[in-house]
């Protein structure tokens, strides 16, 4: 046996019997074992109905099952699928929940149709892993989780989601299909279905830049003033001229306290602004736009955060980066490189909106 993949409470392996492709899948431990057991339930509950797009249960026992190994991509993989249009796509993962709210089967994670959904060659659409799913009448949960995702996809309108709540499920599904195929009418083009925006819905691009580049930037200033700033490097050149802020921007005189608060209260709401924006963006098509939003963001927080470090810690700000040589009608522009990182992002911000 061949292993294929492990999550946090079970791996599964992969073997090959009669020309078939079986895979088993096993708990990881033994306190584990229950969300196995209630996946075979649900498997089997399934095959008793004859839903043939879930994995069909060969053989189980204690805290392990094998099943027909399902051939496919993961849905949000899906780049070129050339005789499947992703409204054709999307229609047939909408006819796939309806299934299983008829039969009462919520799977519990086709909000995020990631691993757990597949594609196969002739784009079929096949559902996986039912650990998380539940049994009862939830009025079509499946179907809103679908409709939601779909709304992410600029598939279908979040206005018209929104009105799903107390619809009957058959409604539900009517109403949903009838639209789409309204769709496919106005826009009979092939366009690739890209499920990529759940990953990006607050990251924008990845957590990578969320979260590494403010503290690289954050770190750089601060070390910066403390090279430059506290120890005097290069203190003879007359770019590097060290000095203390107060205030704010142009050292307005602002109490310290006042100065904190707004800046928290800033912080705020640009967050606030960033994934407002966010929710409207389309990010499979305008990247440049979401370019500007995320690194714009991501520039004026990380310079306001460190100057607000300066702030609490010293009650001032150290400026060292001194220009006056190339203005001649400013006498002290002194900055650091916080103060950068703000300007460069409001200017990213002003130029989003002004493109927008």
């Amino acid at each position: 046996m061949k292993k294929v993949a492990k999550g946090r409470r079970w791996e599964i392996r992969l073997e090959i019997k009669n020309n078939l492709k079986i895979a088993t899948k096993k708990s990881v431990s033994e306190w584990k074992k229950w969300t196995l057991l209630k996946e075979v339930k649900i498997l089997k509950y399934l095959q008793k109905y004859n839903i043939s797009f879930v994995p069909k249960v060969l053989d189980n026992g204690d805290g392990w099952f094998s099943y027909e190994w399902i051939e496919g991509e993961h849905f949000n993989k899906i780049r070129d699928l050339r005789s499947v249009s992703r409204d054709q796509l999307a229609q047939k993962l909408l006819d796939r929940a309806y299934d299983l709210d008829k039969i009462w089967v919520i799977h519990g994670e086709l909000l995020r149709p990631r691993t757990n959904v597949l594609v196969d060659n002739e784009g079929e659409v096949k559902i996986l892993d039912f650990e998380r799913g539940e049994m009862g009448n939830y009025s079509g949960k499946n179907m809103k989780h679908v409709a939601q995702r779909l709304a992410r996809e600029w598939i279908l309108d979040i206005t018209l989601v929104k009105s799903l709540g107390w619809m009957w499920m058959k409604d539900i599904h009517s109403f949903l299909v009838s639209y789409l195929q309204t769709q496919m009418q106005d826009t009979p083009a092939i366009d690739n279905f890209w499920v990529s925006r759940d990953e990006h819905l607050i990251t924008g691009l990845s957590m990578l830049h969320i979260l590494f580049l403010p503290a690289l930037l954050i770190a750089v200033d601060q070390l910066t003033k403390l090279w430059y700033y506290d120890q005097g490097a290069l203190a003879s050149s007359d770019w590097i001229t060290p000095s203390f802020n107060t205030g704010i921007a142009w050292s307005l005189p602002i109490p310290i306290v006042v100065i904190v608060w707004f800046s928290l209260l800033l912080f705020l709401l640009l967050v606030w602004y960033y994934i407002s924006q966010l929710k409207l963006l389309d990010t499979n098509k305008w990247i440049w736009s979401l370019l500007k939003l995320e690194y714009g963001t991501i520039l004026i927080l990380s310079g306001g955060i460190g100057n607000l470090i300066d702030r609490i810690w010293l009650w001032w700000v150290r400026d060292f980066i001194d220009v006056s040589p190339l203005i001649a009608f400013y006498s002290r522009p002194i900055f650091n490189i916080a103060d950068i990182c703000v300007v460069c992002g409001a200017i990213l911000l002003m130029r989003y909106e002004l493109k927008k």
